[in-house]
Formats: structure tokens, sequence, C-alpha cells
């Protein structure tokens, strides 16, 4: 007599990718508007932008297009604090090569104001 069939389980379904991060505009507007970021530069061009962020090698940093006056301007900002005193603390472990652009907490709120749509 030949053993019986041995069960074996379903080979894993291969893990799905996983999503890009959620960037300018799009990760703006999934913060909860009560917390707080931190402005790391502003600059007149998006490619600007992304350089400075690839130069600096920042995670969790993204670009938020906002007009001042008549021009386009990309803010950078890092992190998502749960209040101000989170995102100074956060201003003051920066390394000296970001504290030169003298960095500022500012709430969420604030640049959902002034976005581009």
């Amino acid at each position: 007599p030949s053993p019986p069939p041995v069960a074996t389980e379903p080979a894993p379904a291969p893990a799905a990718p996983e999503p890009a991060p959620l960037t300018g505009r799009d990760w703006l507007m999934a913060q909860d508007p009560g917390r707080f970021t931190v402005q790391l530069a502003s600059t007149p061009d998006h490619a600007g932008a992304l350089a400075f962020i690839e130069r600096h090698g920042l995670d969790d940093t993204t670009a938020i297009a906002t007009t001042r006056g008549d021009r386009t301007l990309y803010l950078v900002v890092h992190g998502s604090f749960p209040d101000v005193t989170e995102a100074r603390l956060a201003v003051a472990t920066l390394p000296q090569a970001l504290r030169r652009n003298d960095p500022f907490a500012r709430s969420i709120q604030s640049l959902r104001e002034i976005a581009q749509p």
C-alpha cells in the first residue's frame, strides 16, 4: 500500500509592491491639519527642490508648490509631527548643513492655505 497523500500548503502569493510614498500636495492633504512639519528650504523650481532632497539624502521629505506674488516657489518640508514642540526638537537635531537655511516649524494647516491646487 502507498502512503497517504500529504497535504501541502499552496505557495504564498508574491508580495504586492509597496505603494509609492505620497509626495507634494498628495502628502500634504493626507496629513492631519493640526500637525506640524519643518520647512527646510524654498526654491523657485521643482527640480531644485528635488535636488536639495536628494543631495541631503532626506526621507519623509517633499516639496509643496505655492505662489508668492507672480511666481511659483517650492517649499521643501520634512516630517509630520504631533505638535510644534516636536517639530522644533526635530529642527534642533538637524545636521548643520540643513540648519544653515534657518529651518522652522510650521503647521500643516498653514501650508494647506498657501499650497497650489
